[in-house]
């Protein structure tokens, strides 16, 4: 028989899980908006970060990139004599866009000669 000062356990119980599963739930946000705010701040970070170095190299390359030169290369030497000295041949540079131009009219014109190619012969029965 319960008497009026006796404890309920069933909502005790009850309350205490409640309880933790909303406090869970809360360290489970703050953990997340923690993680967000971090890494916000490191996107900001790497976002104004200025690397001067890196910089000047990169910017040196786009400047060869776009325009036309001479670079001497230094080939390895051949498999079979080892000891030979690496030799040293002159190359071409030209823009990359220059290069894509060419590139793509030399692939119209071999497209176009497989194209008569294949006309002639299709026009050509005794082929």
């Amino acid at each position: 028989m319960a008497r009026y000062d006796d404890l309920n356990t069933r909502s005790i119980g009850y309350a205490a899980l409640v309880s933790t599963i909303i406090l869970l739930l809360i360290i489970l946000a703050l953990r997340a908006l923690c993680y967000g705010w971090i890494e916000g701040e490191v996107q900001r970070k790497l976002a104004n970060a200025h690397y001067p170095e890196a910089d000047a190299v990169l910017e040196e390359q786009r400047e060869l990139l776009e325009t036309y030169g001479k670079n001497i290369v230094e080939l390895p030497p051949p498999p079979d004599k080892p000891d030979a000295e690496p030799q040293k041949v002159e190359r071409l540079r030209i823009p990359v866009d220059r290069a894509a131009q060419l590139f793509l009219q030399e692939l119209n014109q071999e497209q176009q000669q497989q194209r008569q190619a294949q006309a002639v012969g299709k026009a050509d029965p005794s082929a």
